[in-house]
């Protein structure tokens, strides 16, 4: 799926004007009578400006579990047990905890808020000539 070579990544299935915010390793969190435990394999998480990527670290490769921004609703840094964690909420109505490598909990949960947060609006402005005479006119006659 990716290639790591020293700091960069080469990541082929990005998409044109796509770009690589953070890097995790993370694993699914469910709670039990034990507390928070994680659940399945670890699983590589990589947050673009658009999506965020799940891919499981196991010996057969998938593809990468994309998660669109305009479906995460919220994210919040949590306490799992004594670990960091972080909570997503899709609009779908499901929740997602997720144990992070250590330390690592409050920067994934700001690229994720950052991946969220909407683009800013570009405002083409559009000079109309009968409104700017009908300004002028109305000027003059003051």
């Amino acid at each position: 799926m990716f290639v790591k070579s020293s700091d960069t990544q080469q990541l082929d299935f990005l998409v044109k004007g796509e770009s690589v915010v953070g890097d995790y390793q993370v694993r699914l969190a469910r709670h039990s009578d034990e507390g928070w435990c994680g659940v399945g394999p670890r699983l590589n998480a990589i947050v673009t400006n658009e999506r965020l990527l799940l891919t499981p670290q196991t010996m057969r490769p998938y593809p990468p579990a994309s998660i669109p921004r305009r479906y995460v609703g919220g994210v919040w840094c949590v306490g799992l047990g004594r670990r960091d964690g972080v909570r997503v909420s899709l609009n779908l109505g499901y929740q997602l905890y997720m144990l992070v490598s250590w330390g690592n909990g409050n920067k994934f949960a700001a690229d994720l808020k950052s991946m969220v947060k909407p683009k800013p609006v570009r405002l083409t402005p559009v000079l109309l000539s009968d409104d700017l005479f009908r300004l002028i006119k109305y000027i003059d006659k003051m």
